[in-house]
């Protein structure tokens, strides 16, 4: 015959040592208070040099044509001090196109409006236009090359690209 009091008793007394535990659990917590954030490295990084000239992102991105004017940055991550295997280089570019270019990049692949503002570094934020942008699949490929990936973001209004891009490759 099972003792049920006893049953009881042992469960009840199992429960309450969890309920203590946990209860030490969250005092310590507590305890420790909110941790100092990590520092940003950003915020240690001086700014990048913001370039001007057209005929190297032409080359690297030839639907731009020929860019009525450009501001761009590159940076990439040889000077992290990582001993890394792949070298990777991204750019952010604000590139105004001629009208036909423009046109040629609406209607040859397809985009929409995409309710969003392109993420670039904080060097060219006051570069970009107001928008709205067009983005799309056909048009990252477009602009994509071997071992590059590109979001690319389309102001029509103000016949202006916008350029995401990373380009990676083996050491």
């Amino acid at each position: 015959m099972v003792n049920r009091a006893r049953s009881q008793t042992s469960a009840v007394g199992v429960r309450a040592r969890f309920a203590a535990a946990g209860a030490l659990l969250l005092a310590l917590t507590a305890c420790a208070g909110p941790q100092p954030e990590e520092p940003e490295v950003a915020a240690t990084r001086p700014p990048r040099e913001v370039r001007h000239d057209t005929e190297e992102l032409a080359r690297a991105f030839p639907p731009l044509g020929t860019p009525v004017s450009a501001s761009w940055i590159r940076w990439d991550n040889s000077s992290t001090g990582e001993q890394s295997r792949m070298q990777v280089a991204w750019i952010d570019a604000v590139v105004e196109v001629a009208p036909q270019t423009m046109e040629t990049l609406v209607t040859q692949y397809e985009s929409e409006e995409s309710g969003q503002r392109p993420a670039v570094q904080k060097e060219l934020v006051s570069a970009l236009p107001p928008g709205p942008f067009r983005t799309g699949v056909e048009l990252n490929m477009a602009f994509a090359a071997e071992r590059t990936s590109t979001r690319v973001f389309l102001d029509p209004a103000h016949d202006t690209v916008v350029l995401q891009s990373y380009n990676f490759s083996g050491r």
